[in-house]
C-alpha cells in the first residue's frame, strides 16, 4: 500500500507523437515512449487484473491531466511465448497503447535505440525484441491473451 500512496503522490506523464500509414488495427500497437513515466493503455480488456481504486492524474502531451482508472497486469503473446507486463495504467480516452521506457529500464532490461530500430533486452543481455522504426516512432503488435488462458510461469513474467 505504501508504494501506491506513493505513486499517487508522483507526476505521471506521457508524450507522444502522432503515427500514421498503420496497417495494423490501432488495439494492438503499443508505441515505446521515453518521455511516458509508467505504461499505460484505453483497452480494460487487456488486463489479466486490475486494481480500479488506484487513481492517479497524469498530465499528457496537450497539457491536460486525466485520471487513471486502475493498475493492474497485462498478459500478452509473443514470439517467445506469454509475458505479464506489470503496472499498467488504465486510461480511459487514451489515444494510443504505451510502453515506458523509464519503466522497463527500472525494472531491470534495456532499451538500446539505434538508427532504424528499438532493441529490448532482459537483464542477461539476451534480445526479447528489435521493434524497427516506422515513421519515426517505435511500434509494436502486442497481442493480448483470453482471460482463461493468462496462466505465465515466472519465468515467462516481464516485470515492468
Amino acid at each position: 500500500m505504501g508504494q501506491e500512496e506513493e505513486e499517487s503522490e508522483e507526476d505521471h506523464m506521457l508524450f507522444t507523437a502522432s503515427e500514421e500509414g498503420t496497417t495494423t488495427p490501432r488495439e494492438d500497437i503499443w508505441l515505446v515512449d521515453s518521455g511516458c513515466t509508467n505504461h499505460m493503455t484505453k483497452e480494460e480488456r487487456y488486463f489479466s487484473n486490475i486494481n480500479k481504486s488506484i487513481k492517479v492524474p497524469i498530465k499528457v502531451g496537450n497539457g491536460d491531466t486525466v485520471m487513471t482508472a486502475g493498475k493492474g497486469d497485462i498478459t500478452v503473446m509473443t514470439k517467445h511465448g506469454k509475458r505479464v507486463i506489470r503496472n499498467v495504467f488504465l486510461v480511459p480516452g487514451l489515444e494510443k497503447h504505451l510502453l515506458s521506457v523509464p519503466q522497463i529500464i527500472s525494472s531491470g532490461y534495456q532499451v538500446c535505440f539505434r538508427e532504424k530500430s528499438c532493441i529490448i533486452l532482459d537483464a542477461k543481455d539476451k534480445k526479447i525484441v528489435e521493434i524497427p522504426m516506422t515513421n519515426k516512432s517505435f511500434r509494436i503488435k502486442l497481442s493480448s491473451v483470453e482471460e482463461e488462458a493468462m496462466q505465465a510461469s515466472e519465468s515467462e513474467v516481464l516485470k515492468t
